[in-house]
């Protein structure tokens, strides 16, 4: 009798397993996990352009532009925060205003700033020079012949209490 029931629960393991072919394993633990978001590799930056354009916020220290109302109390306390997907977020002192796009063409420095839900003055290509903690963006490429430039500052936090200039 002992014997018999053996056998049936030996037949009854090996009926119940899923055939495999040879030299594979499956793992009953495994977790399916969701794919990264992937990014198109030819609107990246290099390496070292991204890590610096992706640090801090980038404060509007001054602006010499005809698209600017109120003179310096147009720009003061906005700034903008650069991630790695390539998406931005623009705001005011605590407030995020809105998103957009950017691209940075490292062949000949211009960065591209685009939203759906927002309008700006810096929504537009730029020639840039960025050296360090500044960057200027100077509106004389070929997208953008309106001729202003604009001064961005890093630093760490969303809001200063100092002149960034």
């Amino acid at each position: 009798m002992n014997k018999i029931l053996i056998t049936l629960i030996v037949l009854a393991t090996f009926s119940c397993t899923t055939p495999q072919k040879k030299g594979t394993t499956t793992n009953a633990t495994t977790k399916q996990t969701k794919a990264p978001k992937t990014v198109d590799p030819s609107i990246l930056a290099s390496a070292s352009t991204m890590l610096n354009m992706t640090t801090g916020y980038w404060h509007i220290g001054g602006a010499i532009t005809t698209e600017i109302e109120g003179g310096k109390e147009g720009y003061t306390g906005k700034w903008l925060k650069f991630k790695n997907d390539m998406t931005f977020i623009a705001g005011k002192d605590e407030n995020d205003l809105f998103q957009g796009d950017w691209r940075y063409d490292d062949e000949h420095d211009l960065i591209t700033l685009k939203s759906d839900t927002g309008k700006g003055y810096f929504l537009h290509e730029w020639n840039a020079k960025v050296v360090g903690d500044i960057i200027i963006l100077i509106g004389n490429s070929p997208q953008n012949l309106q001729g202003g430039q604009i001064k961005l500052v890093r630093a760490d936090t969303k809001v200063v209490d100092y002149n960034i200039n």
